[in-house]
C-alpha cells in the first residue's frame, strides 16, 4: 500500500495553507528508498516542508525495454522485460516501480498516449542524467475536466511519480505531463521540445517538482492554474518560452529555480498568490517578471526576504502591469532599482550573497537537439515596435488593425495590464463566416501584411484556453498572444 508522511505546512502567521486547510503536524520524518523528497536547501527550512507520499522501496518492479522486450512472453523480470510502459501498467496492480531502459518509448514501439499513471505507479529511468537516454515521445487527446480537449504525453495522479526521464510531445499544443487535481512528484527529468508547455497544474493540484530541466518548449516551463499549490524547487528553466506561468487562484512555492533566457521569466496573472524565493532569474529577454490582472506575487517581506537575484534581463526585472496599480512586495532581493516598473516596494537587504540552490546548470546548444515544432502550428511575425512594451514580448497590432472585440471584462482605459488575444491563420476564404459561427464578434484584420482572423481579447488565461481548445477542435489554426491593453 501507499505510505503517506504528513509534514507541517505554515504560510503566514496563521499557520494555513494555502487552500486555506490546517496542516498535519509531522508523524514520520523517514522517507523510504529512492532519493529523500526534501532537498537540502528546502530540508533546512520548516516552511518548505509538504505532504507527500512514498512508493515503498519493497514494491515490486517492472523492466521495460523496447528493443529487446517482449509484451507477449516476458515477465517483466530484469531478464524477461516487457516491451512498453503501456502493457506494465495493464499488469501493475498496487504500487510499482516501472523500471525504463535506455531508448525510446513511442507510438512506433507501441506504445498508447497519453499514458496515465495512476497511484502508486513509478516510472523510471535515469535520474543522474535526468532521463536523456530514456526518450518518452508521442502525445493523445485527453479531455480534461477544467480545460477540455488537450494532447498530453503522460497524465500523472496523486501519488505517482516521474523520475529521470526525457518526456516530448510534438502534437498540436502538446504537453508532457498534465495534472488534473493530483499530486505526483516529478523530480529529474528533462522536458524539452514540446509545442506548449513541459508541466500543465489544473484544477486543485499540489505536488513537487524537483531538478527538472525546462529546455525549448514552445510556450511554457510550467504552467500552474486552477487553485493549485504546487512546490517548484530547484528547476531549469531556459529558452522555454515563458519560463513559469501563474494563474487564476493558484498559489504555488517558486523556490531556488534557474530561469534564464526565456521570453520572461515569470508571468502572474489572475489573482494569484506565488510564493517567490531564491531564484536566479537572469538573461530573460523582456522581463524577468511580470504582473498582470490582479496578481499579488509575494517576492520577499522584512520578515522573510525574498533572496531572489535578477540580472541582466531585457527591459525589466520586474513590470508590475496589475489593473489599478496594485502595489507588490519585492524586499530583499538583488535587483536594479531602474529595471522596476509599477508600483513595487523594494527595500530590505537579502540574506543570502547569491544563488545557493541546487538547479541543473544551464544548458549549452549541443547538450540537446533543439525540437522543431510540426509544420501544422501556425507562427506570426513579429512586428517591430518604436517603443518597448511593458508586457511580455508579443506581436502587436498595426495601425490597420480595426478595434479588436471585446469578449471579456474590459479593463478602464487607463490600465496597463495585459491580455490575451486570439488569432486564427486562415484556410479559405470562408473561415470568417465558420469562425463566427462560434465567436460572432470575430473580425478580419492584417497583421505586418498577413491576414488573420481575430477571436477576441481576453483578461483571463483560462477564458483564452478554452477558445483555444473549442477553435482547435473545429479544426481552426488558433494562436494566443499577450499583448498590452493600451
Amino acid at each position: 500500500m501507499i505510505r503517506f508522511y504528513f509534514y507541517r505546512v505554515v504560510w503566514g502567521a496563521e499557520g494555513m495553507n494555502r487552500s486555506g486547510k490546517m496542516a498535519f503536524v509531522a508523524l514520520v520524518t523517514v522517507c523510504l528508498g529512492g532519493s529523500p523528497f526534501l532537498s537540502a536547501t528546502t530540508q533546512a527550512n520548516p516552511n518548505s516542508l509538504v505532504a507527500v507520499s512514498e512508493i515503498p522501496a519493497t514494491a515490486p518492479v517492472f523492466h521495460i525495454d523496447p528493443v529487446n522486450g517482449n509484451d507477449s512472453t516476458a515477465t517483466g523480470a530484469s531478464t524477461a522485460p516487457y516491451k512498453t510502459i503501456t502493457f506494465a501498467l495493464s499488469r501493475a496492480s498496487g504500487p510499482t516501480i516501472l523500471q525504463l531502459a535506455p531508448g525510446e518509448y513511442s507510438a512506433e514501439t507501441g506504445e498508447v498516449f497519453p499514458i496515465h499513471l495512476k497511484p502508486g505507479i513509478m516510472l523510471r529511468g535515469d535520474e543522474s542524467q535526468l532521463g536523456v537516454n530514456h526518450r518518452i515521445v508521442g502525445g493523445g487527446a485527453y479531455i480534461s475536466p477544467t480545460l477540455g480537449r488537450q494532447s498530453i504525453a503522460i497524465l500523472a495522479d496523486t501519488g505517482a511519480e516521474i523520475r529521470g526521464v526525457s518526456i516530448k510531445n510534438e502534437g498540436r499544443r502538446g504537453y508532457a505531463i498534465w495534472v488534473e487535481s493530483a499530486a505526483p512528484r516529478i523530480i529529474a527529468n528533462t522536458l524539452s521540445g514540446n509545442v506548449h508547455d513541459g508541466i500543465f497544474f489544473a484544477g486543485q493540484s499540489r505536488g513537487w517538482v524537483e531538478g527538472n530541466r525546462f529546455y525549448k518548449n514552445g510556450a511554457n516551463g510550467i504552467s500552474i492554474l486552477g487553485t493549485s499549490t504546487p512546490v517548484i524547487v530547484n528547476n531549469l528553466f531556459q529558452e522555454t518560452g515563458f519560463g513559469i506561468t501563474v494563474d487564476q487562484r493558484s498559489s504555488p512555492r517558486l523556490e531556488s529555480n534557474r530561469i534564464l533566457n526565456n521570453r520572461s521569466g515569470i508571468i502572474v496573472g489572475g489573482s494569484a498568490t506565488p510564493l517567490i524565493r531564491g531564484n536566479l532569474i537572469s538573461e530573460n529577454q523582456d522581463a524577468g517578471l511580470v504582473a498582470i490582472t490582479q496578481a499579488q506575487p509575494d517576492l520577499g517581506s522584512l520578515a522573510a526576504p525574498g533572496n531572489n537575484i535578477f540580472e541582466n534581463n531585457g527591459n525589466f526585472d520586474i513590470n508590475n502591469a496589475t489593473r489599478g496599480g496594485l502595489t507588490l512586495a519585492a524586499l530583499g532581493n538583488r535587483l536594479r532599482p531602474e529595471a522596476v516598473k509599477g508600483n513595487v516596494e523594494l527595500g530590505g537587504q537579502p540574506t543570502l550573497p547569491q544563488y545557493v540552490g541546487t538547479a541543473p546548470e544551464a544548458m549549452n546548444v549541443s547538450d540537446l537537439p533543439a525540437s522543431t515544432p510540426p509544420a501544422d502550428v501556425p507562427t506570426l511575425p513579429t512586428v517591430a515596435q518604436p517603443n518597448p512594451v511593458s508586457a511580455p514580448s508579443a506581436p502587436a497590432p498595426v495601425a490597420a488593425m480595426p478595434t479588436l472585440p471585446q469578449p471579456a471584462t474590459q479593463a478602464p482605459a487607463s490600465s496597463t495590464a495585459e491580455r490575451i488575444r486570439i488569432l486564427v491563420t486562415p484556410k479559405a476564404p470562408d473561415d470568417l463566416e465558420k469562425l463566427q459561427k462560434h465567436i460572432p464578434s470575430a473580425v478580419a484584420a492584417t497583421l505586418n501584411g498577413r491576414p488573420v482572423l481575430v477571436a477576441g481579447l481576453y483578461d483571463s488565461r483560462a477564458q483564452a484556453m478554452k477558445v483555444m481548445d473549442d477553435l482547435t477542435a473545429a479544426g481552426f489554426d488558433a494562436i494566443a498572444e499577450v499583448i498590452s491593453a493600451n
